[in-house]
């Protein structure tokens, strides 16, 4: 994943990361006959290019996980079909879904419910993790950046950071094993390096693409996925996101989670239910794009 700073809203502040940058090497020009600050920004450009080194045992339990939801073939995009219940302040309202992941960057949602259609988009081909959501009130909204950085393919663990995919800058760490909903799992976390960038930004893009994952300790399929999220306003801000996985059953020697639940700090918000999946359309990015 090639990384870019941006704040929100996403395609607003490109232009000024990149002043920002200007701006330092105006003063790394404008200082540089000092001695100390070329020995600092030296070191600063090492420290930035080492990319932090995955737990062999954080890695080897997600292989683990990987093999036993592919059997070993190859996840490329994946389309989910099925009963949805859309649980919120105003009520519940039940329909049919269609959830559409492609690789690790792209993603879209589509809630087919009584009072119309709702949408989720996500995108992160272009470097720069974006995603827009919609509704019946045909207005576009466009998710804050910091709202970006977690899996796209949020309910499909064979298309999450598990996979960890040579360039993604995704490291893993072993957390240790535990026990959730009665169920022993091992517990290991992962998050984005941002290879490159300033050490603020690294920080930043490791708190907002934080994720945890928790996988049976007999078969290693994912159990629940936990991150946050956060306000669209205030990056500093945590909202408790979970997703839990029950029920899976073999789809053409795929593992498919047939009961897919999305808890809101705590507070169940989406109830679904897999009636089809189809693994390996060959889905177009078309779908996928960013309005």
């Amino acid at each position: 994943m090639l990384v870019a700073l941006c704040s929100t809203p996403a395609r607003m502040l490109r232009a000024t990361a990149l002043t920002g940058d200007n701006k330092m090497k105006r003063i790394h020009v404008s200082v540089s006959c000092t001695t100390i600050l070329l020995f600092s920004t030296a070191a600063f450009l090492t420290a930035q290019n080492k990319v932090p080194v995955s737990d062999p045992q954080a890695v080897s339990y997600a292989k683990q996980a990987i093999q036993a939801l592919t059997l070993g073939t190859s996840v490329s995009d994946v389309t989910v079909n099925g009963n949805v219940s859309s649980i919120s302040s105003t009520g519940t309202e039940r329909g049919t879904a269609t959830l559409n992941g492609k690789g690790l960057g792209e993603s879209r949602v589509d809630l087919f419910l009584g009072r119309g259609t709702k949408t989720e988009v996500r995108n992160g081909t272009s470097g720069v993790p974006l995603g827009n959501w919609y509704g019946t009130d045909g207005l576009v909204h466009e998710y804050a950046t910091q709202n970006s950085w977690t899996d796209a393919v949020w309910f499909f663990p064979a298309l999450s950071s598990l996979t960890t995919p040579p360039g993604a800058n995704i490291v893993l760490s072993y957390i240790g094993q535990e026990t959730r909903g009665g169920i022993q799992v091992q517990h290991i976390q992962s998050y984005v390096y941002a290879f490159g960038q300033d050490p603020l930004t690294i920080s930043h893009v490791q708190s907002m693409s934080g994720m945890d994952f928790y996988l049976d300790n007999s078969s290693f399929l994912p159990v629940a996925v936990v991150f946050n999220a956060h306000p669209d306003n205030d990056s500093n801000t945590n909202l408790a996101l979970e997703i839990d996985f029950s029920d899976y059953r073999s789809v053409n020697g795929f593992q498919i989670p047939y009961r897919i639940q999305k808890l809101f700090q705590g507070t169940l918000q989406i109830d679904f239910t897999t009636t089809s999946a189809v693994v390996n359309p060959g889905l177009s990015d078309s779908i996928f794009a960013i309005k």
